[in-house]
């Protein structure tokens, strides 16, 4: 959900609102040692607020045209998932995984904004190049063992990795057995269709 009003000749600001969640895993690559249960809790929410100055060649007056400006958005997610461990196809106890993951992105966009009618509109934001700021936060509680040779820890860890991107930012020494915290950047990118009401 989001609006946008007029500040003052062709210069507009917007702000947005919505819910946001990782999606369901439906199942893991046969022989994998890990196998997914089921979502114990799974929520979020992401923000945004930019800023839109419409180019004067516009035919209309703001929000009506072509548009540039910059952006920030701010996403935030609580997962917690739980696992079967198996080791020879026998299953070796049950793990939940916390994770907790703040992503915040800077950066500029071009887009487009139809106004139909009198009163319905269009909003397409098609190139919205940033820089994002994470900070992720995972944590594993196993039950019963999950000790093994390092084949299978290997195994363990690539089945993790594959099922929650960005875990690999944790496990630097390729342990399933650890908590921990890791902050870290990247590219992002910003793209929107919108359906809008004015008034």
């Amino acid at each position: 959900m989001g609006y946008e009003r007029v500040l003052f000749g062709r210069q507009t600001i917007s702000a947005n609102v919505g819910h946001l969640q990782l999606p369901t895993i439906i199942t893991t690559k046969q022989g994998s040692p890990v196998e997914w249960i089921s979502n114990l809790r799974n929520t979020g929410f992401i923000a945004a607020v930019d800023y839109r100055f419409y180019f004067k060649r516009n035919k209309y007056a703001a929000p009506d045209g072509l548009y540039w400006g910059p952006y920030m958005t701010y996403y935030y997610i609580d997962n917690k998932a739980r696992i079967e461990l198996i080791d020879n196809n026998i299953a070796q106890g049950t793990a939940d995984i916390q994770t907790y993951l703040n992503m915040t992105t800077f950066g500029l966009q071009l887009g487009y904004q139809f106004v139909l009618g009198k009163r319905w509109t269009i909003d397409v934001v098609t190139a919205g190049p940033g820089v994002g700021f994470y900070k992720l936060q995972m944590a594993i509680d196993a039950n019963g063992s999950i000790e093994g040779n390092e084949d299978y820890l290997q195994g363990v860890y690539d089945a993790l990795v594959s099922l929650f991107p960005g875990a690999a930012q944790l496990f630097e020494e390729q342990k399933v057995d650890v908590s921990g915290k890791k902050s870290f950047s990247g590219l992002g990118f910003r793209a929107l269709v919108q359906v809008g009401f004015r008034f």
